[in-house]
């Protein structure tokens, strides 16, 4: 059995995924997302012990994403983002091992979504694809899959969205994989018809590591909760955004951060 230290795996598994909680477009309708996300990084636990960051590490990334409604339930969904690190993020180094900034390509993603029109349940799978810019991604990308189940209903003023997901990676660079289960809940409260303020709760559990085949100490995996405050705004059939505030509230062997993300969603009918 290997062993590692848990910073070393903090950036193998939970990776970012395009899927988000909400149900399929309706069909022959196009839906266009501008996204803008800025993560600040504050630290990390080391098994639960939390130590901070240093310097001003911050990430942002601009995304568009696109999904198209085949039929009633179902849609296909498109994901691209362009991911910008300060030199304190510690993502990028020069050629005398010094710190420095980078930005390119994230890496391409691809999914399918279904949910049944009455019940609002249903499946999904999200693939990240191993492709994108070297600085970013890395000289051997790992595949990302995520499959697992999705809910989504309305009760009056109360909706209801939930995802539960296994993550599947495989090897990176250094031969290394590391899969996890994460779990969604997310409760809107509609003031209004136009505005849905909302709190989520996301949890994600990192698995057993290992390198080429090898199991490192299973001490090594860990989990991260996350609190998501934000709120909805729907201006017509047409047009909404959205504004929600992440801010990791406990974990192990994982980093932690707070940060914003803002979108604006327009949907074409064809």
């Amino acid at each position: 059995m290997k062993k590692l230290t848990a910073l070393a795996l903090l950036a193998i598994s939970g990776g970012a995924f395009a899927f988000d909680q909400y149900l399929p477009v309706a069909p022959n309708k196009l839906e266009a997302d501008l996204e803008f996300n800025y993560i600040t990084p504050t630290g990390s636990y080391v098994g639960t012990d939390k130590v901070s960051a240093t310097g001003s590490p911050n990430e942002m990334a601009p995304a568009l994403q696109l999904k198209y409604g085949i039929i009633p339930g179902l849609d296909v969904e498109a994901y691209v983002e362009y991911d910008i690190y300060n030199k304190d993020a510690g993502f990028g180094y020069d050629d005398n091992g010094d710190p420095k900034a980078v930005n390119g390509l994230g890496r391409p993603q691809l999914a399918i979504k279904y949910a049944h029109p009455e019940l609002g349940i249903g499946g999904f799978v999200n693939v990240a694809l191993p492709l994108g810019s070297k600085d970013i991604v890395g000289d051997k990308t790992p595949t990302q899959i995520m499959g697992g189940i999705i809910y989504g209903k309305t009760f009056n003023q109360i909706v209801v969205n939930a995802f539960a997901d296994y993550q599947y990676n495989t090897e990176n660079a250094a031969k290394i994989k590391q899969d996890a289960i994460e779990a969604y809940a997310q409760g809107q409260f509609n003031v209004t018809p136009m505005v849905g303020p909302y709190l989520g709760v996301d949890f994600l559990k990192t698995l057993n590591a290992s390198m080429d085949g090898t199991s490192f100490d299973p001490s090594i995996a860990g989990y991260l909760l996350t609190l998501k405050p934000g709120a909805n705004l729907t201006i017509n059939d047409k047009f909404a955004a959205e504004l929600t505030v992440p801010v990791t509230v406990m974990g192990k062997n994982a980093g932690t951060y707070w940060g914003i993300y803002v979108g604006a969603y327009y949907t074409f009918a064809l």
